[in-house]
């Protein structure tokens, strides 16, 4: 099924738990109500958000049906079907929900996920998005048609990763 890279499963709980674990630190003071994981995949960080954060409501999103029913077997796993909806659907046909956060893992570029995300973000949306080392240079091609505000914070998992904190994001006028 290909959930996670062969190649991670021997560093599994820093790779994938703890690298989703640090990503709420950034949350603000109130718990988030509801939670956009774009291309959930094995559900990182999407299913240890909703794990660890009891009131909010978490939708993963992912077009294959053979993810989707795995992360649907582990939320029920984990006693937390009743917080997690799973949209077996791509990104773009899906409208709405607004989200108080917007993630994405090892998804897409960050041009992409704003083209994508858009549609969930809100007034106060905060996107909170780990990249690695093509971090940079994805900051600056998406600055190219789109605004936004970013804080970029220091990964505790990878030194050559970034956790990319984003608001407001519009697209820029032609």
């Amino acid at each position: 099924m290909n959930l996670v890279a062969p190649s991670t499963l021997d560093e599994a709980w820093d790779r994938h738990i703890e690298d989703s674990l640090q990503l709420l630190d950034y949350l603000p003071a109130a718990n988030p109500r509801r939670w956009v994981d774009m291309g959930s995949g094995a559900g990182f960080p999407g299913l240890v958000a909703a794990y660890c954060l009891p009131g909010t409501k978490v939708h993963l999103i992912e077009s294959r049906q053979k993810k989707c029913r795995f992360l649907e077997t582990v939320a029920e796993a984990l006693a937390i079907k009743d917080r997690v909806t799973v949209h077996a659907e791509r990104i773009e046909s899906l409208r709405g929900p607004k989200a108080d956060i917007i993630s994405a893992r090892a998804c897409a570029a960050l041009t992409k996920l704003f083209d994508w995300g858009l549609r969930f973000q809100a007034k106060d949306t905060l996107w909170i998005l780990p990249k690695g080392r093509s971090a940079e240079e994805e900051i600056e091609t998406a600055r190219e048609g789109f605004d936004f505000d970013l804080a970029a914070q220091p990964s505790r998992t990878d030194p050559d990763a970034r956790i990319l904190l984003v608001r407001g994001v519009r697209r820029k006028r032609s």
